[in-house]
C-alpha cells in the first residue's frame, strides 16, 4: 500500500486514495505466507539437489524467472488469464493479490489459493527430504 501510494502520484495527474482494510490486509498476509512457504520449499529442494553453489544459483535463477515472467505479464493479459488464473500456482496468488487490492476477490478464490499453495509444499518438501537422504554428488 505504501508503494502504491508513493508511486501513484508519479503516474496520475491527481491524488489517488488507496486504502486497505485490516481484514483485507490479513487475507493478503495469509496468501503471502502460503506463497512464501511454497517458494521456500522449492528453494530448499533446489539447494539440496545442487552439487555446488553455482548449480544452486542457476536453479534459483530459473525459479525466479518462472515466477517473475508470468507475474509481469498478468496486467497485460488479464482478460485472457482471469478465468483459469486461480488454478495455476503462483499465478493464483498474484490474481488474489490483485483482487484484494481492487476489492473483488472472492472467498472461494482466496481459500483455494491458500490451500493449493500450502498443499503443494508437501510434495516439494518430500522431494527435499529425499534429496537430503541421497548421497551428495560433487563435481
Amino acid at each position: 500500500v505504501a508503494s502504491l501510494r508513493s508511486g501513484a502520484g508519479l503516474l496520475a495527474s491527481g491524488p489517488i486514495d488507496i486504502s486497505l482494510s485490516p481484514w483485507a490486509a490479513l487475507r493478503v498476509l495469509l496468501v503471502a505466507v502460503a506463497l512464501g512457504a511454497f517458494l521456500s520449499a522449492c528453494q530448499l529442494w533446489l539447494s539440496l539437489r545442487a552439487g555446488s553453489l553455482r548449480e544452486a544459483q542457476q536453479g534459483f535463477t530459473a525459479l525466479y524467472m518462472a515466477v517473475a515472467l508470468p507475474t509481469m505479464l498478468i496486467p497485460f493479459v488479464w482478460e485472457w488469464v482471469e478465468p483459469w488464473a486461480v488454478y495455476v500456482p503462483v499465478v493464483n496468488a498474484v490474481a488474489v493479490f490483485r483482487g484484494l487490492l481492487v476489492g473483488n476477490a472472492s472467498a472461494c478464490d482466496l481459500a483455494w489459493t491458500a490451500a493449493s499453495l500450502s498443499v503443494l509444499c508437501l510434495p516439494v518438501l518430500w522431494l527435499a527430504t529425499r534429496a537430503l537422504a541421497s548421497p551428495v554428488r560433487r563435481i
